[in-house]
């Protein structure tokens, strides 16, 4: 396995993106107009093995989340991006209060901007991998939820949402990432 250094750098020091490396890459916003949350900007790291950066923030409530709980989904959010080979773009994470409907949320509010939402309960890590998968679909241009129809890979779905083809994809890798991240976490 190749080992991945990732080196911590600060905001002031970072160059407007370009998304040059994307799919179908277009031009992205510097990263100093972004900065309209009130939160302090946690981890920017440069992913050395593929030449990219991920600007990761946190708005974490501090009654139901600890720092331990924020680094813990900084790092599963880390190996989502490497291993599903995303480059070049900003997650905003906010780690809400209980909530009695939902365990995570996912959107997408433009080119390389995206942002998930985490509530407390049994399985967060698990959460955090099925978000991610929500948002890998939405980097590679899987998923479009721009509409009042859902459309996956190009196509309108108006399938009940457990039988929708993005749900399906996110609750199985949910379950392979948590294994493979724990692996690696038993073997580091």
């Amino acid at each position: 396995m190749v080992s991945i250094r990732l080196t911590k750098i600060y905001a002031q020091l970072v160059e407007p993106w370009t998304g040059s490396q994307r799919a179908k890459g277009s031009q992205r916003a510097n990263v100093n107009t972004i900065s309209t949350f009130p939160q302090i900007t946690v981890d920017i790291f440069q992913l050395r093995a593929y030449n990219s950066i991920m600007k990761l923030r946190f708005n974490r409530n501090k009654r139901w989340w600890s720092k331990k709980d924020q680094s813990n989904i900084a790092a599963a959010i880390r190996y989502c991006v490497m291993r599903y080979n995303m480059q070049d773009f900003e997650l905003v994470v906010k780690l809400g209060k209980r909530n009695t409907l939902y365990d995570g949320l996912s959107d997408t509010t433009g080119i390389g901007e995206y942002k998930i939402w985490i509530y407390p309960n049994k399985h967060e890590l698990q959460t955090v991998f099925h978000e991610m998968t929500h948002i890998k679909q939405f980097y590679f241009y899987e998923l479009d939820m721009d509409g009042s129809v859902p459309k996956w890979m190009g196509k309108k779905n108006g399938q009940s949402y457990s039988k929708c083809p993005w749900e399906k994809e996110a609750n199985k890798m949910e379950k392979v990432l948590l294994k493979e991240f724990l692996d690696l976490q038993l073997n580091s």
